[in-house]
């Protein structure tokens, strides 16, 4: 039986980077979706909570802030969250969720070494959905 693979969720507007970061992941053994704002990033919650969120700040509809309060708001558990910036540090790396910050532009492999050393390992919970 194979082990199960981490899954990921990649929320980027930069088709770009989110597909350099996709590929990096896959390359790394998760399983992968990705959102290029933060109304796809809401679905994709709803239907599975991933083992790591890399969640873009400045996402297009509705940004990191309103994700991240979603989360605090929903009556379940929440994916440990990476947040790419630009900028100053934003008030949303102060949520709990959020367990890695990470200045904007990134290299898919320094995301991944981030997300394996400060994230990953900690959840493999697949049954985990939003209500």
């Amino acid at each position: 039986m194979e082990p199960v693979k981490p899954n990921a969720l990649i929320a980027v507007s930069d088709r770009t980077l989110r597909d350099e970061y996709r590929d990096q992941f896959v390359a790394e053994g998760f399983d992968v979706a990705t959102a290029v704002n933060a109304l796809v990033c809401l679905e994709q919650l709803r239907r599975c909570v991933p083992d790591v969120l890399v969640l873009e700040h400045e996402l297009l509809w509705g940004g990191a802030a309103g994700i991240l309060a979603l989360m605090q708001e929903a009556d379940a558990p929440a994916a440990p969250v990476v947040l790419l910036y630009n900028g100053e540090l934003p008030d949303a790396a102060n949520c709990a969720a959020v367990q890695a910050c990470l200045v904007m532009p990134i290299s898919a492999a320094e995301l991944a070494w981030a997300v394996h050393s400060q994230v990953v390992g900690c959840h493999h919970h697949h049954e985990r959905v939003w209500p």
